[in-house]
């Protein structure tokens, strides 16, 4: 699972402002700074050792290794080329050069205003860039020379959750990105991932988690069945069922469910086929968990998980149920006499 921590804090004894290469390294200040980041569950210290942050002209550079490795980057540096290069985990990539005020975030070439630099033989980096180009928003206090870093989004290869405007949207590079569904509030973010799948027929489905509490047993799992960029249904479910799913798909056959219902769509037309009530079908019901879970789905059945653990066969064609788990007892009884 991939792990995405939302609050980060950077308290360092400085301010933000412009750039500093060979010709003006004898104006950079070395600053003596503590970086403390605040995870939801602890909190980490960081040891800038004999690399300390640079303030020039009140513009903050940072050793780009320090910085890209806490932040759970990968960094890499062509020493010939004089290249460096920053990927996270959702494949945001940023690729710059020493010295030049020209930068790619994405293949898309951007104008820096402050490059990037060697000084002591370490490279530095444009703190306020780097880290909102990889996701996260930057806020200076003068009172405490303080700056607090936030993670504002995570993505996949094709959509972005914004956790300030609490927005799904569909990345879009020729322009804005499209908003798909808005107020999805989570009110616990700790360990949180964003998935997508793509169906036969080309439409997407889309599900944010977030695992929270101790051992990581409480789930929002938050589900989207879109088609052209449009919001066909969706889902939400809050459970200490960390197995829970939202949506699935076999085929022609998409079914999105909030543990109670089951929904139950031509994934052709996107017509809404079938909405079943799982409680009233199954007979089962907890009050404190989801009740049933998608196992699996065909054409024609579902195959759905009780509160009780117990797997049931559901024909939706004609509304019958096989308890797979009585199947299976009667079938070892018949063979035991």
């Amino acid at each position: 699972m991939q792990k995405y921590f939302i609050q980060k804090l950077l308290l360092i004894g400085c301010s933000i402002g412009t750039l500093f290469t060979a010709t003006t390294q004898s104006h950079a200040q070395s600053l003596q700074t503590q970086m403390t980041i605040h995870y939801p569950s602890h909190i980490s210290q960081i040891d800038f050792k004999q690399n300390q942050p640079q303030l020039v002209n009140n513009r903050l550079f940072i050793p780009l290794r320090i910085l890209s490795e806490n932040l759970g980057n990968k960094v890499s540096y062509n020493a010939v080329l004089k290249e460096i290069s920053i990927t996270n985990d959702m494949n945001t990539q940023i690729l710059l050069t020493i010295s030049s005020s020209k930068v790619f975030l994405n293949s898309k070439e951007l104008l820096l205003d402050a490059a990037p630099t060697l000084y002591n033989n370490t490279v530095y980096v444009p703190l306020r860039f780097v880290t909102e180009a990889l996701g996260y928003d930057v806020k200076w206090n003068s009172q405490n020379n303080s700056v607090m870093i936030y993670q504002t989004f995570i993505e996949s290869e094709n959509f972005k959750y914004d956790f300030t405007k609490q927005t799904l949207l569909k990345k879009n590079s020729s322009s804005k990105d499209l908003i798909i569904a808005d107020r999805i509030a989570i009110p616990s973010l700790h360990t949180i991932n964003l998935k997508e799948e793509q169906t036969d027929n080309g439409n997407y489905l889309v599900s944010i988690h977030n695992a929270y509490g101790k051992s990581l047993i409480y789930t929002d799992l938050f589900t989207y069945y879109i088609s052209n960029n449009h919001l066909v249904d969706s889902s939400s479910i809050h459970t200490w069922n960390i197995d829970a799913l939202g949506v699935t798909h076999s085929q022609n056959t998409v079914v999105i469910s909030d543990g109670k219902t089951a929904r139950i769509y031509n994934d052709k037309t996107l017509e809404l086929e079938k909405n079943i009530n799982l409680s009233v079908l199954m007979g089962e019901y907890n009050p404190n968990k989801v009740n049933y879970i998608i196992e699996g789905v065909g054409d024609s059945f579902l195959l759905v998980r009780g509160p009780s653990g117990n797997l049931t066969l559901i024909y939706t064609n004609r509304g019958e149920k096989i308890q797979l788990h009585k199947e299976l007892l009667e079938t070892i009884r018949q063979t035991t006499i």
